[in-house]
């Protein structure tokens, strides 16, 4: 098999490494939740390192396993820009709480 093969094979079919598939079971056993790019959290139960939980939680966004989001009120507040990943019900979740929260900073605005 040519080497081109062997990476379209795997783009398609999606396949998940062995850390690939521990991480993403970590994540459906906690579908209410998010973690940051970075989490210690996955990192500590895992007992993997948070560069290794960053790479794997963008390569499950890539294969469609999971969905992330990038926190607006967080970023036009503080200037920080933090990008969150879990299941797809979770990060609608986080989407829905973010938007209220801009709607709240825009009301405080306001009423300066």
């Amino acid at each position: 098999m040519k080497l081109e093969e062997v990476f379209h094979q795997s783009r398609e079919k999606k396949v998940l490494t062995k850390i690939e598939e521990e991480v993403y079971q970590y994540i459906l056993e906690h579908p209410d939740e998010v973690f940051s790019y970075t989490s210690e959290e996955i990192a500590d139960a895992l007992s993997i390192s948070p560069r290794t939980v960053c790479w794997t939680l963008w390569n499950l966004k890539k294969k469609g396993k999971l969905e992330s989001y990038k926190l607006k009120s967080m970023s036009r507040k503080w200037g920080v820009s933090v990008t969150f990943f879990g299941l797809p019900e979770a990060i609608e979740k986080l989407k829905k709480m973010d938007e209220e929260r801009l709607k709240e900073i825009k009301a405080k605005k306001k009423q300066r």
